[in-house]
């Protein structure tokens, strides 16, 4: 999976972030079958920013 962010800057946007995820873990499945998608992402979106996210399978980027 490949995040780009490009950044229109505004005061604001250097304020704070209109998105912040630390430390998320996601999983697929259940007992024997549970598989981690996601280790440990960190993610901080401010306003005005786009963010174009790309991978081979839907599934990981479902979380987002």
């Amino acid at each position: 999976m490949v995040l780009e962010a490009y950044k229109i800057e505004s005061p604001q946007s250097l304020i704070e972030p209109a998105i912040s995820v630390h430390r998320l873990n996601h999983y697929f499945g259940h007992g024997d079958l549970k598989k981690q998608a996601l280790f440990g992402i960190d993610l901080e979106i401010k306003t005005g920013e786009i963010v174009i996210m790309t991978g081979p399978q839907v599934r990981e980027k479902r979380p987002f």
